[in-house]
């Protein structure tokens, strides 16, 4: 998702004010860069609540490239690469019943259980923990299980957090453009 102001909006800005252009460009600097702030906690969230991955990690996902005064565009991106199962909630699943278990005594293993989406878990069988990542045999090979990407949510719901930034936008140019005249924020 990209924020920038377009240059006729700037000229329109700059035409307003008696404010030099090095002013002029530190204020959108800022206002882009405390909006792309706010969108990537908001991202964050709304990712947060479509995935069961926790914010840390997604966070750690969401990488936020900040404005300058020379270019006045910030970049929210994410790697596109599916994350591993491990970053989702998972545990060991066991068969269940008396007639279910081994010799000794103990459950059998069946595969893991792997929460993608909140609240909702499913059992990847002949799914194992090899060490301290989720594995599966299929196709005569072992193979590393990957689930959706950071990118791929991201991607569904930006679209949604368009108006919301947009609205934080203007009320921070405003904001900006009040402290360049008058000096305060406020």
């Amino acid at each position: 998702m990209r924020l920038e102001i377009s240059a006729q909006e700037l000229r329109a800005f700059s035409d307003g004010l008696n404010a030099t252009q090095q002013e002029i460009n530190r204020a959108l600097m800022r206002t882009v860069n405390r909006v792309a702030a706010m969108a990537k906690t908001r991202s964050k969230r709304a990712i947060t609540q479509q995935v069961a991955l926790k914010s840390g990690t997604v966070g750690e996902k969401l990488n936020l490239q900040k404005a300058t005064p020379n270019n006045p565009t910030a970049v929210i991106s994410t790697p596109r690469r599916g994350l591993r199962m491990e970053f989702y909630k998972n545990s060991q699943a066991y068969m269940r019943g008396r007639a279910k278990r081994t010799s000794k005594g103990k459950a059998r293993k069946v595969g893991i259980r792997v929460t993608v989406k909140p609240g909702k878990a499913k059992i990847l069988n002949r799914a194992f923990y090899s060490k301290g990542r989720i594995k599966m045999f299929y196709g005569g090979r072992v193979h590393q299980i990957y689930g959706p990407s950071a990118s791929q949510v991201w991607n569904l719901t930006r679209e949604q957090l368009r108006p919301d930034i947009i609205a934080d936008m203007n009320a921070m140019a405003r904001e900006e453009l009040r402290f360049i005249v008058t000096g305060s924020r406020r």
